[in-house]
């Protein structure tokens, strides 16, 4: 038994990655049944984030085992009851007497896409072209997704059904009503027995589920309010799940600062890095900073599309965390079976090598290039014997850092995991031994010694329908270059009998996967970046802006002074480097 993982995602941004998140589990199930990924997708265990119960006809239906949190009226034209969730309802005031003004506003329209997912039978229509033209319709709708203005929230292109329990809106806390920009913005988000106990009950009803619980892997839109609503929520299960690690990625839609953010706003961000540095670390097993660059080659993307950036996020997240979720025992396929599986407990103890500063770097290219021929052995002989003509290897190419401080080539690296999924080389798809081969020799060549755990797993990420449509087709392999003509739904996948020629046109600009390169990495690089944020959150904590931020936050001289002290412990915790 692989063991079970938790998912909790807590904000706006946070539920856009796990919407894209959650439809990449999606297409995986519908590979893993349709027996057309050469037995690839079934390498990955889907019980490991998936519950399954079964339709009162007797269907087997799959959940996320997942809560996620956000601000009243974020759901967009979706309700709680159609994403699977229990509606929740004001309580009438009874003790009011007076007249009653009633304002209403327009519904707020959902996407075509999310429509049709509703609209759409359970069975395809019967004969080929119905078949084609069910396809063709969601296709289009999907496609409409990259429009401007089309994606008001992540419910708008979120393929699957949630659980009754997953769906939890803050009471009192609506979006657009109040300012929820900042971290400590969400203090006070868990006032209140009832609330705290609604949170921990619908953790605990998956938690009691669970044979073998891993452990959790949280999502956190972590500059925004729901920053300190994490840090509040993650110390109320610490008496629940005290031994129980947490995976924690601190979700941003950009890496960088943007130059035209007023001054009010970029001096909220700066104080929002630091609490959340100071405040998320100290309560997570590791702590992972994820936001796209700003460039990225073979990408074209809008800058601030939330809807493309999330993508990419949860592109890396899906990939950094296959170690936990392939099964221990995997049947052989043509291109063999993963390797490097391993625990979640096992992943955060070789990253967490300093208690004092779990911060995590988190380095990906996307798409992967090609894997090189063999000879890439003498490459990274030439390469360790000084020769400098040697190219640099495949896992430094279009390889960048998505997490701000670290850089991609840091040379100090105390412990890393690498994961490599579907390879390829000269258009076909290698074997797990072949791509393993290459990964080590490409580490070789790099020269740089650490802990090192690597994992090879020959299912590349699946695209699925409602992915924007960003990759640039000279980037993408001919091997992954065209989409099935399959809509892959809740796990069910309904296969099609023919394509159109719309559809093999669509297929030029939208792959049906692509390979993906991770990296973790803990690096004492990480005390530098905890030193900037000190001195930052000084500067600014002392200043009569950033004083105003902190007292809009309700934080006190108490609350700043625990900021300070966390950083500090942050930034020395590698100055005796021969402990490590």
């Amino acid at each position: 038994m692989t063991g079970e993982v938790i998912t909790i995602q807590a904000g706006s941004f946070a539920n856009f990655t796990g919407a894209h998140y959650w439809n990449f589990q999606d297409e995986l199930l519908g590979l893993s049944d349709s027996g057309d990924s050469a037995h690839t997708a079934d390498h990955i265990d889907p019980d490991v984030l998936l519950r399954l119960t079964e339709t009162r006809q007797g269907q087997p239906v799959y959940t996320p085992r997942l809560v996620l949190f956000d601000l009243s009226g974020s759901l967009g034209g979706a309700s709680q009851s159609s994403l699977g969730g229990e509606s929740q309802t004001t309580p009438a005031v009874t003790t009011w007497t007076g007249p009653v003004a009633v304002h209403r506003t327009e519904p707020t329209p959902r996407s075509r896409f999310a429509q049709q997912l509703e609209l759409e039978p359970e069975e395809a229509p019967p004969g080929p072209r119905g078949s084609d033209n069910a396809y063709e319709t969601i296709a289009e709708a999907a496609r409409e997704l990259d429009r401007e203005g089309i994606v008001r929230s992540w419910t708008d292109f979120l393929k699957v059904r949630l659980h009754p329990r997953s769906v939890a809106l803050l009471s009192g806390r609506w979006q657009g009503a109040e300012d929820f920009s900042g971290f400590g913005h969400g203090r006070g988000a868990l006032v209140g027995d009832e609330a705290r106990e609604d949170a921990l009950d619908r953790i605990r009803g998956f938690a009691e589920e669970c044979d073998s619980l891993q452990g959790f892997q949280y999502f956190a839109d972590d500059l925004s309010g729901f920053g300190h609503f994490s840090y509040e929520l993650l110390q109320m299960m610490q008496d629940d799940y005290s031994r129980s690690p947490v995976l924690l990625f601190a979700l941003r839609s950009s890496l960088e600062e943007t130059p035209a953010q007023p001054v009010s706003a970029l001096r909220q961000r700066r104080l929002s890095e630091a609490a959340s540095m100071a405040r998320l670390s100290e309560i997570s097993s590791l702590y992972i900073p994820v936001a796209p660059p700003a460039h990225l080659p073979c990408l074209s993307r809008r800058p601030g599309n939330v809807f493309h950036a999330s993508a990419l996020c949860a592109s890396v997240v899906d990939t950094a965390t296959l170690p936990f979720r392939l099964l221990q025992n995997p049947r052989p396929g043509p291109l063999g079976v993963p390797i490097g599986a391993c625990h979640l407990r096992s992943l955060t103890e070789l990253l967490g090598i300093s208690q004092a500063n779990n911060y995590t770097a988190a380095f990906a290219a996307v798409p992967c290039l090609d894997v090189p021929e063999a000879h890439a052995a003498a490459a990274a002989a030439d390469a360790r014997t000084g020769h400098a003509s040697s190219p640099p290897p495949f896992t430094m190419q279009r390889t960048f850092s998505w997490t701000p401080g670290i850089p991609a080539d840091v040379e100090e690296r105390l412990a890393e995991s690498v994961v490599l999924r579907g390879a390829n080389r000269d258009g076909r798809p290698l074997r797990a031994d072949e791509a393993a081969q290459a990964l080590d020799t490409a580490l070789l060549q790099e020269g740089v010694r650490c802990v090192r755990h690597r994992c090879v797993v020959p299912q590349p990420l699946p695209i699925p329908l409602p992915f924007p449509h960003i990759f640039q087709g000279s980037c993408i392999g001919s091997a992954q270059a065209s989409r099935q003509n399959g809509l892959h739904t809740s796990g069910v996948n309904r296969q099609n009998g023919s394509t159109s020629q719309q559809s093999r046109q669509q297929a030029e600009i939208s792959p049906a996967s692509i390979s993906v390169l991770s990296r973790l990495c803990a690096s004492p690089a990480a005390a530098e970046v905890a030193k900037t944020q000190l001195e930052r959150f000084r500067g600014l904590s002392t200043s009569g802006g950033g004083m105003a931020v902190l007292q809009g936050w309700n934080y006190s001289a108490d609350d700043v002074a625990e900021i300070e002290e966390r950083l500090q412990t942050m930034a020395s915790a590698f100055e005796h480097a021969d402990d490590f």
